[in-house]
């Protein structure tokens, strides 16, 4: 058997915001804002919409909460994992799409919260939903360059989904939630039969204004009007999105498959974005993937964007459904409109009954 030095997950983690909201509870806060419009809606109606996306509940942050309090529990879990503390990493890649603070890197906040690293080099990717795996592809461009940061780097996104959504509009109110995934990074001798990395992107940029939040950046700036419109919460056109969302999941999951030189078969585990329920359905029936292959779990955590990957990953291993020498194949969408798709190898992690949950 010939072996190399190759980058892999050595370390999972994953956090989920503390305040647990029901479907009941959405649908009624939206119903009680809805009272006041010309056409009030029920709280019935909401709730049979929550089922149709199959979300049953999911986590928010508290007030005075952001993205470093969930990455700093995902990344200090990953760490665990893999054996190391903050002072051991070269590198933070945080993705996210609502960081603590403009203009401050969120890793330099969780590094701080985990004890502090003076030699850490961090940046925030603001990919949307598909930031993690376009985050992970810096860190492993950086690991296998001759001039890169060096080893072990972490790779995490930590998405405040629930602070950018309009309470009055169910369209987005009834699918987010708050989560953080994150993975240790470095090198390991791997058999060199098994596949590596792979990463492909792609991007429909006439659709930008279909999904996306028209107030806060550089070209309006929050102010009073923008308060009193809710203009810094996500717009989403549904039915667009999710038609494009289909389409362009299953583009990528069959190009960075053939990047790699792999099949679905050779697939363990396939993670597509936890956008709703339906899409997850449509994607894994059109790109003929068994329903035991697709993992889901929308139904707990809600749509939390970037972090979708990222946690599928660790909650599969918790569940034995992924395990060291498997092949994982993620796909994500979100605003831009940009998706993205990866192949994961995870011959770097150690199998769960090595590992105390």
């Amino acid at each position: 058997m010939s072996t190399e030095r190759r980058v892999e997950i050595t370390g999972l983690g994953k956090s989920r915001g503390p305040l647990n909201i029901t479907r009941e509870q959405a649908a009624q806060n939206l119903a009680q804002a809805s009272k006041d419009s010309e056409r009030p809606t029920p709280a019935a109606v909401f709730a049979r919409l929550m089922r149709r996306v199959g979300i049953n509940e999911r986590g928010w942050l508290l007030e005075g909460e952001g993205a470093s309090h969930l990455g700093t529990i995902a990344v200090k879990q990953a760490m665990e994992m893999a054996g190391i503390t903050i002072r051991d990493v070269k590198v933070m890649i945080v993705a996210t799409g609502l960081p603590d603070y403009l203009g401050v890197p969120t890793g330099t906040i969780i590094a701080n919260e985990l004890g502090g690293n003076k030699k850490l080099a961090t940046m925030d990717v603001s990919g949307a939903c598909p930031g993690f795996i376009h985050g992970l592809r810096v860190v492993y461009e950086s690991m296998t360059s001759p001039e890169g940061y060096g080893n072990p780097q972490i790779c995490v996104a930590a998405e405040p989904a629930s602070k950018g959504i309009n309470p009055k509009v169910p369209e987005t109110y009834l699918l987010f939630g708050d989560a953080s995934g994150a993975f240790v990074m470095d090198l390991v001798n791997v058999d060199t039969s098994y596949p590596k990395f792979t990463f492909d992107y792609g991007i429909k940029p006439e659709y930008l204004y279909d999904l996306y939040v028209p107030a806060g950046g550089s070209r309006k700036r929050v102010d009073e009007e923008v308060l009193q419109n809710n203009l810094d919460c996500i717009v989403m056109n549904g039915e667009v999105v999710k038609e494009v969302a289909i389409s362009c999941m299953c583009e990528i999951a069959e190009s960075v498959l053939a990047k790699a030189k792999l099949t679905f078969g050779d697939i363990d585990l396939f993670i597509p974005h936890q956008a709703n329920l339906e899409i997850i359905r449509a994607v894994g029936k059109k790109l003929g993937i068994s329903e035991n292959k697709v993992f889901v779990n929308i139904d707990r955590y809600g749509n939390t964007s970037a972090a979708t990957v990222p946690v599928g990953v660790r909650e599969a291993w918790e569940q034995g459904k992924v395990k060291r020498g498997n092949i994982i194949l993620g796909v994500t969408f979100g605003a831009g409109l940009n998706y993205a798709g990866a192949v994961i190898p995870t011959n770097g992690l150690p199998d769960k009954n090595e590992f105390s949950v």
